[in-house]
């Protein structure tokens, strides 16, 4: 890595003091695997990213390609109790790395190594507020966090958007508040179309289980297996009370890309009723109402902008990540990203706007409309991007 370049993080320069806080993070951070960039595992050189937050017009599109592949592992993990959140990655050299943040915003990093060495990194987050922005954690902020986009932003072609959102998703939002009537979960029928959001869904997601990434042909077969054949049609009574056949859970792993172990275990998560309600419930569009309620201005002057674009685009795409915590229960992380026009200050400059959902479901909880309202509990957040 190119030391003697200027310092970047969400794509800004820094210099003189802000340069020597990241620096002196940096060397915390360093402190105990002081190795040049090949001798890394994958979890060392991911933690060097964001720790120094390097990104450089000036880096070879292989760096940027490999930068861009360890950040996409990066997921949201189940927060505990005194924790904003929690991220982690496992990467296929056999290292990973678990990072945490506390309520009171300190970072703890631990990095297991592919020969099972541990080592465990404290940071102070008062000078390191700029590492936070590029984890994705929510926090209490009295304005929706902006960041600028870690490389050139194509929101022109489907492709182009799901690309942007899988790095905006890696980026920390605002918790976002709700009221009575802006609640998604509030009103006479909630997640009244749910079934239908997950049906027209599956197929063009972004999936991730357990660090499995699930394609769209996978995510087809999955569709298939939870009996969701058409928008009018809600899981099969099997599914609901049993999770999908291990005869389709199998059709879903062999299509996913994964370790055998990891396919093992995708089919073992598939296999139990909680997982095809995470899975529905992480497609539910109403989801987006808390922070679109601040933003529909915005987003209605970027959806005219590209009203005449001649290929369509689509009203939104999704990145969803699910993962199982020790003690059962499923951690969903929901991602939508839309366009939004710049504030008046930024005129004509069109951005991504990211909302975040985040909540837990219990590994037994059916998959049923009035389960789902009386036991999920989500929270909300959202971030802008732009070039």
């Amino acid at each position: 890595m190119r030391q003697e370049e200027p310092l970047m993080i969400n794509g800004l320069n820094n210099t003189n003091s802000a340069a020597s806080i990241v620096l002196d993070a940096t060397n915390k951070v360093n402190n105990g695997f002081t190795k040049s960039w090949n001798d890394m595992s994958c979890a060392e050189k991911l933690l060097k990213i964001l720790s120094l937050g390097l990104w450089s017009p000036k880096y070879s599109p292989s760096e940027k390609q490999e930068y861009q592949e360890l950040l996409s592992v990066l997921k949201p993990v189940s927060p505990k109790s005194n924790e904003l959140g929690r991220v982690y990655a496992q990467f296929s050299d056999g290292s990973s790395l678990s990072i945490s943040v506390t309520r009171s915003e300190l970072i703890e990093a631990e990095i297991i190594t592919p020969d099972n060495k541990k080592t465990t990194v404290l940071l102070e987050s008062n000078q390191e507020n700029r590492l936070l922005n590029s984890l994705p954690v929510d926090r209490h902020m009295p304005y929706i966090l902006v960041h600028n986009s870690l490389s050139e932003m194509d929101l022109t072609t489907p492709a182009g958007m799901h690309n942007q959102l899988s790095l905006t998703s890696s980026l920390s939002a605002t918790v976002i508040p709700h009221t009575p009537q802006t609640d998604p979960l509030g009103g006479s029928a909630p997640f009244s179309s749910v079934f239908m959001d997950a049906c027209r869904g599956l197929g063009t997601a972004k999936l991730s289980i357990n660090g499995v990434d699930i394609p769209g042909e996978a995510q087809e077969t999955l569709r298939n297996a939870l009996g969701l054949r058409s928008t009018n049609s809600s899981p099969a009574q099997y599914v609901v009370e049993n999770g999908i056949s291990r005869h389709y859970a199998e059709m879903v792993a062999q299509n996913s890309s994964g370790t055998d172990a990891q396919k093992d275990q995708l089919v073992d998560f598939l296999c139990q009723p909680g997982a095809a309600t995470a899975i529905c419930s992480a497609f539910y569009q109403s989801f987006n109402v808390p922070s679109l309620t601040l933003t529909h201005t915005r987003v209605a002057q970027a959806s005219q902008l590209n009203a005449g674009n001649s290929q369509p685009l689509p009203n939104a795409c999704l990145n969803i990540s699910l993962s199982q915590t020790p003690g059962g229960d499923i951690y969903v992380a929901s991602h939508t990203g839309v366009q939004i026009m710049a504030p008046e200050d930024r005129p004509n400059e069109l951005g991504m706007l990211t909302n975040r959902t985040t909540y837990s479901v219990p590994k037994d909880l059916k998959c049923k409309i009035d389960e789902m309202v009386s036991t999920i509990k989500p929270q909300y957040a959202a971030s802008e991007t732009y070039p």
